[in-house]
């Protein structure tokens, strides 16, 4: 769980948000730029074949696209991802 916390949340929020989303939109624009890194976000997780989780990391990766799209800065979002993910780990764990 710890690691959830310190080392899963930064790293893909860095990743997506800080460099793949922050490219997409320098390219595409803002708003084309976080609809693409949003789609690329939800896509990487369909080979899980978990439902649940594709619609969760759409929805999150909408909101967290939307934040860094808006404010872009990426501790806000580390932070909401980290705790994010130990929540929904703890109330729905892995099988």
């Amino acid at each position: 769980m710890l690691m959830l916390f310190c080392i899963t949340g930064p790293a893909e929020e860095i990743f997506w948000r800080g460099f793949l989303q922050r490219q997409l939109m320098g390219r595409f624009g803002r708003w084309i730029g976080c609809v693409i890194a949003v789609s690329l976000y939800a896509a990487v997780h369909i080979s899980s074949m978990n439902f649940m989780l594709i619609g969760a990391a759409a929805i999150a990766g909408v909101f967290w696209g939307l934040m860094y799209a808006y404010i872009g800065k990426l501790t806000p979002l580390i932070l909401s991802h980290s705790v994010w993910s130990m929540v929904i780990f703890a109330v729905f764990p892995m099988r």
